[in-house]
């Protein structure tokens, strides 16, 4: 973006619960190349039960189907004591493809060598245990944008399912940050 300063990083979300992120659309069109979504939940019985979980978003350029408002980045001003202050900085992605890119942890329990095959074109999306989805730098919207914002110490922050959608064993793990150091980007 000319004129602008893009913080670009790359990010990865694992699956470290007990059973297989599932989501799945349910080809009803909710409006704006908007579908409504069902999260799968397999339970220790065997049977699954379906739930509400959001949208899907239909991505012309890459001709499939991605979970809207999946993650959210954030840069944040570090107060006393490594506190976490005042967002200084946001970016968004609209959309995203979920699937199982790389193993995270072979040794957790349910770990399946070789994870379901995901069909983001056909509307399936989801996480095996013990891997991770992986989001380069490179990726559109994989990035803040900070023009005019002053150098110096920050916390970069991301939050996956930040308004909730998805039913979790745990919700303590949406969120991550790391200290980062800003220069001077030369743009204001």
């Amino acid at each position: 973006m000319p004129g602008h300063a893009l913080l670009r990083f790359k990010t990865s979300l694992p699956n470290t619960g007990l059973g297989e992120f599932f989501l799945r659309s349910t080809n009803v069109e909710s409006g704006d190349g908007r579908f409504t979504v069902d999260q799968r939940i397999k339970r220790e019985d065997g049977s699954i039960v379906s739930r509400d979980a959001g949208e899907f978003l239909y991505n012309p350029v890459n001709q499939h189907m991605e979970a809207a408002g999946w993650t959210s980045y954030l840069l944040r001003e570090i107060t006393e004591g490594d506190g976490v202050g005042a967002i200084v900085a946001e970016g968004a992605k609209e959309s995203v493809r979920i699937t199982s890119s790389r193993i995270h942890n072979a040794n957790l329990p349910n770990f399946v060598p070789f994870p379901n095959q995901i069909n983001a074109s056909g509307g399936i999306h989801g996480i095996s245990v013990g891997w991770t989805d992986i989001y380069s730098k490179d990726l559109e919207k994989q990035w803040i944008d900070v023009t005019g914002v002053p150098a110096g110490e920050y916390w970069l922050e991301a939050v996956v399912d930040p308004a909730n959608h998805i039913l979790e064993e745990s919700e303590t793990n949406n969120t991550a940050r790391i200290r980062y150091t800003l220069v001077d980007t030369g743009t204001k």
